[in-house]
């Protein structure tokens, strides 16, 4: 589980899965989640007005994603696991977590 997570980006990769950047409060690290579609329903539940309306334009058209300034943005708490492929492009790999549930 990841407390105070700060949410950077969110964006749609697919028809089915979604993208979440975030900055862990206490530590400063970035975190990369993937989200499954049948969990966006629950990650627009968790979300505050502005920033869900926000998500919801941002995603249903092109570039399909959403940028949040470091001084207005949302707080989730995400409990997680590590997922299973790495991702690689001409800056850098890596290995996203599996959002399980926003509580």
């Amino acid at each position: 589980m990841f407390m105070d997570l700060t949410i950077s980006y969110i964006g749609r990769v697919s028809d089915d899965l979604y993208t979440i950047a975030a900055v862990q409060i206490n530590s400063g690290f970035v975190v990369s989640l993937d989200v499954a579609a049948r969990l966006y329903p629950k990650l627009l539940e968790k979300l505050e007005t502005p920033y869900k309306e926000q998500v919801e334009t941002g995603l249903k058209q092109q570039p399909y994603h959403v940028n949040f300034s470091p001084i207005a943005s949302p707080y989730l708490v995400i409990a997680g696991e590590i997922g299973d492929h790495v991702h690689t492009n001409d800056n850098e790999s890596y290995l996203p977590f599996k959002a399980e549930h926003f509580i």
